[in-house]
């Protein structure tokens, strides 16, 4: 039996991680949704949202009412651009950024884009962002593999937050989420 609201702490262990996770979260933890709050006038830069997490976290940013919306991911974010627009009713400004999490000029680049295109002030950053290695023995992994997963979720968590931490602080009531 999954986790409940009433009982969220049972042993997990003959679960698999994905449904445990997606359970606790739907099940337990709804307030968690951006749906959830007025955000009405709000801007948000979600890092890593082609898809999944990241592409229904920048969804339910626009639904709340976020008003400013940038995106950002190394594929083509054209069609969630639009169905962004689409759920805000076209009232939403949406940025869609050409984003390499691992490069500093990159990241560098999306915070001037921001900076100039959102007035200089950003309220909600999210870090999702990821790679996912596919499990192995150690002596089994692949070295660049690897490396290249510590790049995305490590020093491309570092990138993002220094860049855009003085956008945050210019906010009233800045949200760093990674």
């Amino acid at each position: 039996m999954p986790p409940t609201t009433t009982n969220p702490n049972i042993s997990l262990a003959n679960y698999a991680a994905v449904e445990s996770f997606t359970q606790i979260h739907t099940d337990t933890y709804p307030y968690i949704s951006p749906e959830n709050a007025d955000l009405s006038g709000k801007s948000v830069f979600v890092a890593g949202a082609s898809k999944g997490i990241g592409r229904e976290t920048a969804l339910s940013y626009a639904k709340a009412g976020c008003t400013k919306i940038a995106i950002g991911a190394r594929s083509d974010l054209t069609s969630l651009a639009e169905e962004i627009k689409t759920v805000s009713n076209g009232t939403a400004h949406v940025v869609a950024l050409k984003l390499d999490v691992t490069s500093q000029e990159s990241v560098k680049a999306a915070a001037s884009t921001i900076t100039k295109e959102f007035g200089g002030v950003l309220d909600i950053l999210i870090c999702n962002a990821g790679r996912l290695e596919g499990w192995k023995a150690l002596a089994e992994s692949d070295p660049d593999e690897w490396w290249s997963t510590w790049e995305i979720n490590i020093k491309g968590t570092y990138l993002l937050n220094r860049f855009f931490i003085p956008l945050l602080l210019k906010s009233r009531r800045s949200r760093p989420a990674s």
